[in-house]
């Protein structure tokens, strides 16, 4: 199955969603309003729903057998029978794709030179390298370049709601307050609860801990840098052979000491910087729109990428953006991380990632360090004011900055990022769009090719 988690990864990306047309031959497996939809988009749909579903079953159930049709026609998946899930999810994906190959049309759009070009070359990348996984399956090449244009019509469609001169309307003020209510300009340090051996501390020991950090930002209250507590703090744990006590009440240490010292986040691991060295990171992401709570990023050749936040419908844009990781515009803003709101309770995270028919498990969101720090940033309506959270495992000192001070162009308010905001604040309005198109459609199922095609005649690769 492995292979298919390649293929959501690479195309799914760009296909809104929903459900297809039937026929009395089973070279078609439905009709929507009397066109017939061929059956290899159905099937790379129903494709990619199965092998998730089976993925998600062996993972709890070691002797299920998705060769075995005992097994799928009693397998239960997310409160349904597995026949029922699969089929249910691959006509909701169809129906995307037709309510994006209708709405493109009705809006005269059309697809530049350029774009032509990409899409034509990526359908032959893709093709070249799955072909023969995707033709024992019933899925054609012709159906292959069906999805992988819809992804770029879909596009064109949302920018021709929600883009600059979109009929939406949407004005720059309104991306920007979205953007500051949704990110945060933060710089923090982490006093992991261990001692210089690497032992855990408890007890008074953990509380000097947690008590230096308040020290500290009582010192940054009091005028002191922040890169200058970050230094003086990284030295002195570097140096592995003075005790918290007595480092809180003795330790002094030059700025010139300090320049290669390095702090590692206890969460995550990674290293958070220097007093004189920026770590920037930028991560790729695209967004979609999706009409329930989940939210997953795949990533494209050529920069595409989606953001599926639907289990049933989704639309890809391409944009970039910094999230999450440390930024660099000048030695001013040095180890500033610029952290995204996580805005839901939890989240469907597929283990394949395709826009129509997604099969979702329920998990825990992803915080970056820990959802106390999270929330304490967010809960933070003051600026400049440092403040200390205590963890499992280490006590933060954070300070909030006003993120709209570096909002400019040559900044954070990036085209790439003005993009991607664009898409976060309008997904869902866009999928109510796309929902209630696809919602007035009349579907009538090929019963032939169902009884065909069943999910246990599908091939699929065993997980390596």
């Amino acid at each position: 199955m492995q292979i298919f988690k390649k293929i959501s990864a690479v195309i799914l990306v760009f296909l809104l969603t929903l459900s297809i047309a039937g026929c009395a031959n089973t070279r078609y497996m439905l009709t929507v309003d009397g066109e017939q939809i061929p059956a290899g988009v159905y099937l790379y749909y129903a494709l990619n729903v199965y092998t998730d579903a089976v993925d998600n079953i062996q993972g709890q159930q070691a002797t299920f057998n998705p060769l075995k049709k005992a097994d799928v026609e009693n397998a239960v998946f997310n409160g349904q029978p597995l026949l029922d899930y699969v089929q249910d999810k691959a006509i909701e994906g169809v129906l995307g794709y037709v309510a994006s190959m209708r709405e493109f049309k009705r809006l005269g759009l059309s697809l530049d030179e350029e774009s032509q070009t990409k899409m034509e070359d990526y359908t032959n990348l893709f093709w070249n390298e799955f072909d023969k996984n995707l033709q024992k399956n019933g899925i054609s090449k012709a159906s292959i370049s069906k999805i992988i244009k819809v992804m770029y019509y879909n596009q064109e469609i949302f920018n021709s709601y929600y883009g600059e001169e979109g009929s939406k309307g949407i004005r720059d003020v309104d991306l920007r307050k979205f953007y500051i209510e949704n990110n945060a300009r933060v710089k923090y340090l982490a006093f992991n609860y261990l001692s210089y051996t690497g032992e855990t501390l408890i007890g008074d020991a953990k509380q000097e801990v947690q008590d230096l950090a308040k020290d500290y930002a009582e010192q940054i209250k009091a005028g002191t840098d922040f890169e200058a507590v970050r230094s003086e703090y990284n030295s002195v744990s570097e140096s592995k052979s003075v005790s918290y006590s007595s480092y809180s009440q003795s330790v002094s240490v030059s700025e010139s000491e300090a320049v290669a010292a390095t702090e590692t986040d206890p969460e995550t691991g990674e290293t958070l910087g220097t007093s004189t060295t920026t770590t920037t990171e930028e991560t790729v992401t695209t967004t979609t729109v999706a009409v329930t709570t989940e939210s997953v990023t795949t990533t494209l050749q050529e920069g595409l990428t989606i953001t599926d936040n639907s289990d049933t419908a989704s639309v890809a844009t391409t944009t970039t953006t910094t999230t999450n990781v440390a930024t660099t515009t000048t030695e001013k803003y040095a180890n500033e991380i610029i952290f995204t709101k996580v805005t839901t309770a939890e989240v469907e995270t597929p283990d394949i990632e395709i826009e129509g028919g997604v099969t979702t498990t329920t998990q825990a969101p992803s915080y970056t360090p820990n959802k106390d720090v999270h929330d304490a940033i967010f809960a933070q309506d003051k600026y400049d004011i440092p403040f200390t959270v205590d963890s499992s495992t280490a006590s933060y000192l954070i300070v909030r900055y006003d993120i709209s001070e570096r909002m400019t162009e040559d900044d954070l308010w990036t085209e790439a990022t003005i993009d991607e905001t664009r898409v976060t604040a309008y997904q869902k309005a866009f999928l109510d769009e796309m929902e209630n198109l696809y919602k007035t459609y009349n579907t009538e199922r090929n019963e032939s090719a169902f009884a065909r095609y069943v999910p246990w005649k599908f091939e699929i690769e065993e997980t390596v």
